[in-house]
C-alpha cells in the first residue's frame, strides 16, 4: 500500500510537469524580469562585490527587495547564459518540491493520506498557481513558500520532540523566506497557528519564537519603507479614503476566494476599481460576505475550520490596502499558498460523495481535475511573451493601465501603430495620465515627425504634470520643430531648472540657439551637454565649437 501511494505521488508530480510543459517555450516577459534581473548590472557576474550589491537594501528593482531570489536567478545565468529556460525549469522544480512538502506537511498534520493527497493535487493543478509558476519573476514566491512549508514541518516534528537543531534551522529558513519576499513574514504566525491547532499552546513555545516575529517586523517595516520610497513601475490606485482602504481589505478574501472556485477569466493583471465617488457595488457585497462568512465560521467553534480560516487571511493580510502601496488589489499568486484550506475543504467534499457514491465521486473527481488541468495548461501558455500577458488582460479588462502597458510591449518589439493605438486607448480611459500624454508625444514627434499632435500631446502632460521636465522638455522639442522658437528655450529652460543634470535639453537648446544665431550661448549649453557624457553633445561640440 505504502508503494502504491508513493507512485500516486510520482504520477502527480509527471502530471503537473505535462501540464506545465508549455512555460519550456516561453520567454521572458519584459514586465519585471528585465527590471528585477536582467537589467540589473549587480545580475550578470557573480564577484563579491556583485553579491554584495544584491544583498544592499537600496538595490531594489521596482521597490523589491528579494535578494535571494536574485541571487538564485545570478547563479542560473552564469551556469546556463541567458536562455530563459533554465529558469522557467527552476520555476517548475519549486513548484513540484512545493506539492511533495504541502502532502508532507498535511499528510503530518493530519495523518490522512487521502485528503492530503487530493489537497496537494488542487495546489498542483489548480490554474491559479500558474501565475507563481509561469512567470519567472514570480520565483519569489515560489521560494519564500518553501521556507514556509519546510519551517512548519520541522515545527511539527519540534512540537513532538524538541531539539535544539530543529529550532536553528526553523531561523534559517525564515530569514531565508525573507530575504525571498517580504510575504515569509507571516511564517511566525503559521508557526504560533500550529501551537493552537496542535493544543499546544504555551508560554515556553510563544517566548521560543518570539526572535522571529522581531525580525519579521523589521523586515516588514524594511519593505514596507522600500516600496513606499520606490516610484518604478507605479500602479495606477486612485485616491481612496481610509474607509475606501477597509472596503477594499474587506472584499480582498472573497475577491480571491471567487477565483479559487471558479478560475475561468483568469487575469494577469486586475486593475484597481474605480471610484465614481463610490467603489463599485461589488466591492461592498465582497466585504459584507467576507464578514458573514468569517463570522459563520467563528460561531462554527470547529477548530481546524477557524484555523483554515485564519491561515487563508493572514495569507492575504499583507496585500491589504489599509498600509497604500504599489502592490495591485488581487493577484494570481497570492492565492498559492493562501488557498491551501480551500482545497482541503474540497478534498473532503469529494471524499464525502465517495462514501455517499463511489462512481459517481470517481467521475466527478476526473472531470474535476481534468478540466483543472485543461485550464491551467491554456494559462500557462498566455505567458508565452509580454504580447500574449498583455492581449490577455486587454481581452478580459478594457482598462486604462492593461492599454498602457500594451502599448509599452508594442514600443519594445518595435510595433508602433499598434503602440500608439494603445497609448491613445489608454488616455481616452484616463485622460490625467501625464506619461501616456508624453509617450504619445514622443511617438507623434520621434517616429512619425507630426510635431504638431506631438505639441498638443505634450502641452496636455505639462498641464497634468508641471513637476516633470520631461515634459517641459517635450513640450520645448515640439515647439523648436514647429519654428516657436522663444517658446521653446523657455520650456527648455524650465526643464533645466527641475533637473539641472538634463543632458538633453542642454543639447536641444544648443540647437536651437545655433539655428537663430546664437553660436557662443550655444555652444556653453553644448559644452555642459557633453561635461554630462551625452555623446551626441561631444561629437557636435568637436565640429562646432573648436573652428
Amino acid at each position: 500500500m505504502k508503494n502504491k501511494r508513493q507512485y500516486l505521488l510520482i504520477a502527480l508530480l509527471a502530471l503537473t510537469a505535462l501540464v506545465y510543459w508549455p512555460l519550456t517555450s516561453n520567454r521572458f516577459i519584459y514586465w519585471d524580469d528585465y527590471f528585477q534581473f536582467l537589467g540589473n548590472p549587480a545580475f550578470h557576474q557573480i564577484t563579491w562585490a556583485g553579491l554584495l550589491a544584491i544583498f544592499r537594501p537600496d538595490n531594489n528593482p521596482l521597490g523589491m527587495y528579494q535578494p535571494l531570489a536574485t541571487a538564485i536567478f545570478t547563479a542560473t545565468y552564469q551556469l546556463f547564459g541567458p536562455s530563459p529556460l533554465p529558469f522557467h525549469l527552476l520555476s517548475l522544480l519549486f513548484h513540484l518540491l512545493n506539492i511533495l512538502l504541502v502532502f508532507w506537511l498535511l499528510n503530518k498534520l493530519s495523518r490522512r493520506f487521502w485528503p492530503s493527497f487530493i489537497t496537494s493535487a488542487f495546489f498542483a493543478l489548480h490554474p491559479v498557481q500558474v501565475e507563481s509558476v509561469a512567470w519567472i519573476s514570480a520565483f519569489s514566491n515560489l521560494l519564500w513558500s518553501s521556507a514556509a512549508l519546510s519551517a512548519m514541518i520541522i515545527y511539527l516534528y519540534h512540537l513532538k520532540q524538541p531539539k535544539k537543531w530543529q529550532l536553528a534551522l526553523i531561523y534559517l529558513l525564515t530569514i531565508g523566506g525573507l530575504l525571498a519576499k517580504f510575504a515569509a513574514a507571516v511564517i511566525p504566525v503559521y508557526l504560533y497557528l500550529l501551537d493552537w491547532l496542535k493544543g499546544r499552546w504555551s508560554s515556553r513555545l510563544f517566548w521560543q519564537k518570539i526572535f522571529l516575529l522581531i525580525i519579521a517586523f523589521f523586515f516588514g517595516l524594511l519593505a514596507v519603507t522600500i516600496r513606499q520610497s520606490s516610484h518604478g513601475h507605479p500602479l495606477d490606485m486612485p485616491a481612496y479614503t481610509f474607509v475606501d482602504t477597509l472596503w477594499l481589505s474587506a472584499a480582498a478574501p472573497v475577491l480571491h476566494l471567487s477565483k479559487v472556485v471558479w478560475p475561468v477569466g483568469l487575469n494577469n493583471f486586475y486593475p484597481y476599481p474605480a471610484k465614481t465617488p463610490y467603489l463599485p457595488w461589488w466591492i461592498y457585497a465582497s466585504a459584507i460576505t467576507t464578514i458573514i462568512l468569517l463570522s459563520a465560521i467563528l460561531l462554527s467553534k470547529r477548530k481546524s475550520l477557524i484555523a483554515g480560516a485564519v491561515f487563508y487571511i493572514i495569507s492575504l493580510a499583507l496585500i491589504f490596502k489599509i498600509v497604500p502601496s504599489s502592490t495591485p488589489i488581487m493577484a494570481d499568486r497570492y492565492l498559492y499558498l493562501a488557498a491551501l484550506p480551500v482545497y482541503w475543504l474540497a478534498a473532503e467534499g469529494l471524499l464525502a460523495l465517495h462514501r455517499w457514491r463511489k462512481y459517481a465521486a470517481i467521475t466527478v473527481t476526473v472531470i474535476v481535475f481534468g478540466v483543472l488541468g485543461y485550464l491551467s495548461y491554456a494559462q500557462t501558455k498566455t505567458w508565452f511573451n509580454d504580447y500574449t500577458v498583455w492581449q490577455r488582460v486587454v481581452d478580459l479588462t478594457d482598462s486604462a493601465r492593461s492599454h498602457a502597458l500594451v502599448g509599452k510591449t508594442y514600443m519594445i518589439v518595435g510595433d508602433y501603430t499598434q503602440a500608439l493605438y494603445h497609448y491613445q486607448r489608454t488616455v481616452a480611459l484616463n485622460p490625467g495620465d501625464s506619461v501616456t500624454w508624453n509617450n504619445i508625444a514622443v511617438m507623434e514627434g520621434d517616429l512619425y515627425g507630426r510635431w504638431q499632435q506631438s505639441l498638443a500631446a505634450s502641452q496636455k502632460a505639462l498641464s497634468i504634470d508641471a513637476e516633470s521636465q520631461f515634459n517641459w522638455y517635450r513640450t520645448g522639442l515640439a515647439e523648436a520643430k514647429l519654428g516657436q522658437n522663444q517658446k521653446a528655450l523657455n520650456h527648455f529652460n524650465q526643464a533645466i531648472v527641475i533637473e539641472p543634470d538634463f543632458a538633453e535639453a542642454y543639447y536641444e537648446k544648443a540647437l536651437l540657439l545655433e539655428k537663430i544665431k546664437k553660436h557662443k550661448e550655444a555652444c556653453r549649453n553644448l559644452a555642459k551637454a557633453r561635461d554630462l557624457d551625452y555623446n551626441e553633445a561631444k561629437k557636435l561640440y568637436t565640429t562646432l565649437c573648436r573652428q
